[in-house]
């Protein structure tokens, strides 16, 4: 049995199970990339162990990570923006499947504009998305999160190469190469953010943001306001 085929009969039913097989090897089929077992794997014991009321993912593919949170958090309901139309279309058909399309919530659009627009606060934040705008992302996510939220990014050792084996132009690689590493920096910036950073798959960032009293918004070099102590 595969690590995802054990990991799938663990935390779902008999049906949801089937869904999840194909949601992965119809997104692998597409070029659309899928957490890793592992990965997928730790996302759902964090939010077990969180229970968040409300989670916010930025990238939802083809829904796969949506549905491994939604089956974590039962009572949670969960804000996902993707920026395919074809990828939405298709979390939706997955989401009505497993009955869970009540409380998920799928936005189309482009996260960079959509944010803004975004009302917190959030017990977790999961991001999968297009790398090279990951310090961006953070920077417009922390005023959204609750104290004690999780903060979770995959790909964050993102080299270039593509699911279906494809590389990025060298140009394009150093876009994100620089963006990744502007990101990790910012995790060690924001006050109240502890974070690390595990081996699995392409690099999983895990982080708790907890914010103490006598923070005051600031704004950092990458962008606009995050929260900063006072000296």
């Amino acid at each position: 049995m595969s690590s995802r085929a054990y990991f799938h009969q663990q935390i779902a039913t008999p049906h949801i199970r089937v869904i999840l097989d194909e949601m992965a090897i119809q997104g692998a089929a597409a070029g659309v990339p899928v957490a890793t077992a592992e990965a997928a794997g730790l996302l759902y014991a964090l939010a077990r162990l969180r229970a968040p009321a409300r989670i916010l993912e930025l990238g939802t593919g083809q829904g796969y990570t949506a549905l491994v949170l939604a089956l974590a958090s039962p009572a949670a309901r969960l804000i996902t923006i993707e920026l395919s139309d074809e990828n939405c279309r298709a979390a939706h058909t997955y989401f009505d499947a497993a009955g869970c399309s009540g409380r998920i919530e799928v936005i189309h659009g482009d996260a960079t504009s959509l944010l803004p627009d975004v009302s917190g606060p959030f017990d977790m934040l999961f991001l999968d998305v297009d790398k090279e705008h990951y310090p961006e992302y953070l920077v417009s996510c922390v005023p959204l999160l609750a104290q004690g939220a999780v903060v979770v990014a995959d790909d964050v050792f993102f080299d270039g190469c593509m699911p279906d084996g494809t590389w990025l132009s060298a140009e394009k690689c150093q876009m994100i190469t620089t963006a990744l590493d502007e990101f990790g920096r910012l995790t060690r910036q924001v006050p109240g953010l502890f974070s690390l950073v595990l081996p699995l798959g392409p690099g999983l960032m895990i982080g708790i943001y907890q914010p103490t009293e006598g923070m005051v918004r600031t704004t950092p070099r990458s962008g606009p306001e995050i929260f900063e102590r006072k000296s």
